[in-house]
C-alpha cells in the first residue's frame, strides 16, 4: 500500500495471516486501528502517519515487523501495542527505528497487558535506535518501565 488514506470509523488496514505487508507514505486519521496487524505476517510500516486513532498500529508477538519513520500524534490509546497471543508460538523480531510519538493517551510504546498489573507480552527480538516519544503519555512512554529496550533506543535518553 504507498501513498494512501484512511479516515473515518472502523480500522485503516487489518492484515491477518501468512505473507508479506509493505505500507509506506500512508495517513491514518480517527479510526479504531490505524494498522492492526497479526499472524505470521512480514510487514515493513514507514514514512506514514497515524492520528486519533484508538490504537496507532497494533502487532500480534507473532508478526516479524519493522517500522521506520512514521509518526503516531495524539493517539486514544497507545502509539504502538505489541500484544501476546493465547497459544504457545515463537514472538516475531521487531525493529523500530527513528518513529515519533506523541501524546498517546495510555503508552507511547508498550509490549504489556492493557491493565494493572502491567505484565510483559513480547518475548522476541528487539531491535531499533533513534525512536522518540514526548509529550503527554498517560502511564509513560514505554511499558514496562523494567524492560531491557536496547541502548539509543530512544533519541532522547
Amino acid at each position: 500500500l504507498y501513498d494512501c488514506e484512511f479516515r473515518g470509523e472502523g480500522d485503516g488496514v487489518r492484515a491477518i495471516g501468512d505473507g508479506d505487508l509493505e505500507i509506506a507514505y500512508c495517513e491514518f486519521k480517527g479510526l479504531g486501528y490505524g494498522a492492526f496487524l497479526a499472524g505470521m505476517t512480514f510487514v515493513t510500516v514507514y514514512d506514514c502517519l497515524f492520528e486519533l486513532c484508538s490504537y496507532g498500529i497494533a502487532l500480534s508477538s507473532t508478526v516479524r515487523a519493522t517500522l521506520i519513520g512514521n509518526r503516531m500524534e495524539n493517539n486514544y490509546l497507545y502509539g504502538i501495542q505489541v500484544a501476546a497471543v493465547p497459544f504457545d508460538v515463537s514472538h516475531g523480531p521487531l525493529v523500530l527505528v527513528a518513529n515519533v510519538i506523541r501524546n498517546s493517551s495510555q503508552w507511547g510504546i508498550s509490549f504489556c497487558t492493557n491493565s494493572y498489573p502491567f505484565e510483559l507480552t513480547f518475548e522476541g527480538d528487539l531491535k531499533g535506535f533513534g525512536n522518540i516519544i514526548e509529550g503527554r503519555n498517560g502511564y509513560g512512554p514505554l511499558c514496562p518501565t523494567d524492560y531491557e529496550w536496547p541502548e539509543g533506543f530512544l533519541e532522547n535518553e
